[in-house]
């Protein structure tokens, strides 16, 4: 017998049509506007559930995101490049279940592997539909794979050294330890020097990027009228002991700053427009649809994330806690000023939470063009975490009137976190917006492959500016 190897058009139509009969376990499943059954929206729905359920994560959450959805859209565009017989369902899985085995090898047989035998069986493969999905899915995710690897060692020296070498007399307005803080004291743990050596999928060298697309987005002078607004805009409302505070503002900022227990979505920024996009994108969005925009969603937040990070390893502008402790030359010291929340250690500008809210926000906009789009996220679930003062309360659905509507949240919370001044906010959403209107642009453009070698051969230049406003980047050397 022989086995038939080319697809009719009809066959191809009637695959792309099949609707899947598999049925999550209740602790995954979102109240979405796109079906649940799904075989993209199934894979990013178990996503949610490794990054908010699993430990001891080795690659930043927005990297296994990125790879997840780009694997997808990959394995459709090999699909039909190549005009395999098989379903375009299976290939988007296999290349799903290859890029969360590798990132969750742990879940691998009692998640990952049962997914996709359940997708499997549902669709009613051929062995040679199988082989052949296995194969296109496989190939496209090693290869997105093998290219993701942050040079997360290499800068960390140079940060502590840069700061140590201007601590003995800190200029205002730019990054410093505070002596016996546990969070901002010289033993602090560093994190953008880990996603700013990432490559970029769409936009180009971060460092050329921001100075030719932002910038005339960049922080003030210190002294200046500029800061003084600033500094009166969030001493009280980032304070955690001002009399002011209201549950509402300390609601708020938990949403942007504790853990979440129990719940399908968590405090990952990826996990937020994960389940934003699945109740926004209409029922009968087709397969192609839903993993193009995934992959644009995934894109934005990840090249978003790496220009902020170079971002706050080039202007090293100071917390509002070492702002507000330290005083300036218009402003005397506060030495018992804390704010609501505590953040990593980091430059604060700009806010790299509105920034990625602003990307992912502009590019499901686009897919709808002009259209206001009212959505909702699921509650569910309680606040957690040691720090967090709202520990047990639970998480209320999230309705919103627009998309921009949610940038505009991120905004207030992050300042009634006490984590970032109102300028730094606003140019975050601004600068977010402007990224994902470049990928837009240039989706499909094929960048260039540099020139230069691995990291571990080159060194790193990382030294503070001479005054709040300048610039002055984390970047290689040869």
């Amino acid at each position: 017998m022989m086995v038939k190897l080319i697809c009719t058009e009809m066959e191809r139509f009637a695959g792309g049509l099949l609707v899947l009969a598999l049925v999550l376990s209740p602790m995954i499943v979102v109240q979405a506007a796109l079906p649940s059954d799904n075989v993209s929206v199934q894979w990013n729905v178990l996503l949610n559930k490794l990054f908010c359920t699993s430990s001891g994560l080795v690659h930043d959450p927005i990297i296994i995101l990125a790879n997840l959805n780009l694997a997808q859209w990959h394995g459709l565009l090999a699909l039909k490049g190549t005009g395999a017989c098989t379903k375009p369902e299976a290939v988007v899985a296999y290349a799903s279940r290859k890029v969360l085995a590798t990132y969750f090898v742990f879940d691998q047989n009692t998640l990952i592997d049962p997914l996709l035998a359940n997708q499997l069986t549902a669709l009613g493969l051929s062995e040679t539909e199988k082989k052949l999905a296995k194969g296109l899915g496989e190939a496209v995710a090693r290869r997105l794979i093998s290219k993701s690897d942050p040079a997360y060692e290499f800068a960390l020296p140079e940060l502590r050294s840069a700061i140590n070498a201007n601590q003995a007399h800190p200029t205002p307005g730019l990054l410093r330890f505070l002596p016996n803080d546990t969070v901002f004291g010289p033993n602090a743990l560093f994190v953008t020097h880990a996603i700013a050596f990432d490559s970029p999928y769409v936009i180009p060298y971060p460092n050329r990027f921001i100075e030719e697309y932002l910038g005339d987005l960049k922080p003030m002078a210190v002294p200046s009228d500029a800061w003084d607004k600033q500094y009166n805009l969030l001493k009280d409302v980032g304070r955690i002991n001002w009399s002011g505070r209201t549950y509402e503002m300390n609601y708020t900022a938990s949403l942007y700053l504790c853990p979440r227990q129990n719940t399908t979505y968590c405090l990952f920024i990826e996990s937020f427009w994960t389940v934003a996009a699945m109740n926004i994108l209409p029922k009968e969005t087709s397969l192609d649809d839903i993993v193009e925009v995934f992959a644009k969603l995934s894109v934005a937040l990840h090249d978003a994330l790496v220009v902020v990070a170079a971002q706050k390893d080039g202007y090293w502008f100071w917390r509002p806690q070492m702002a507000f402790t330290a005083g300036d030359p218009r402003h005397p010291p506060i030495p018992d000023w804390l704010p609501y929340g505590r953040v990593i250690f980091t430059g604060e500008y700009p806010s790299g939470t509105t920034m990625s809210y602003a990307a992912a926000a502009t590019v499901l906009q686009d897919y709808f063009g002009k259209k206001k789009v009212p959505f909702t996220v699921d509650g569910g679930g309680v606040f957690g975490g040691a720090t967090c003062y709202l520990a047990g309360t639970p998480v209320k659905p999230r309705h919103f009137d627009s998309l921009w509507a949610a940038v505009e949240e991120a905004k207030r919370g992050r300042m009634y976190v006490g984590a970032h001044y109102k300028f730094s906010v606003d140019d975050g959403a601004e600068a977010g917006k402007r990224v994902a209107q470049y990928i837009l642009k240039h989706w499909g453009d094929r960048p260039p492959q540099g020139v230069l070698p691995d990291t571990e051969y080159l060194k790193v230049h990382a030294n503070l500016p001479k005054k709040s406003g300048d610039w002055d980047p984390l970047r290689f050397e040869y």
